[in-house]
């Protein structure tokens, strides 16, 4: 599994909230986190002002001028970038009890 690289790429584009059109979840979003595995940019979106647990991952892509957000479709991908958040999520949660 290629190694994670933790970017924000995104936030320097937008800041740090981002609107989703998409049908199943519009709204306002919080960015968590954003990585580059291999090629690809994901971010980590929280729901913005809502007290609930779920994070929601996504693909995105910078272009000129613009930002595209878009579901990851792929099982495999998924799984990837899944296994990817969890191992980041592990290590954050395990540096804050280190200090």
């Amino acid at each position: 599994m290629p190694v994670p690289e933790e970017i924000q790429w995104l936030r320097d584009q937008v800041g740090h909230q981002v609107i989703l059109q998409e049908q199943s979840r519009p709204g306002a979003y919080d960015i968590v986190t954003e990585m580059k595995i291999a090629d690809d940019c994901y971010v980590c979106l929280h729901p913005a002002n809502e007290r609930e647990q779920d994070m929601y991952i996504y693909r995105y892509r910078i272009q000129p001028e613009q930002h595209v957000i878009e579901p990851i479709d792929d099982d495999d991908e998924w799984e990837r970038v899944a296994d990817a958040f969890d191992e980041w999520l592990y290590e954050k949660q395990r540096q804050q009890r280190l200090t």
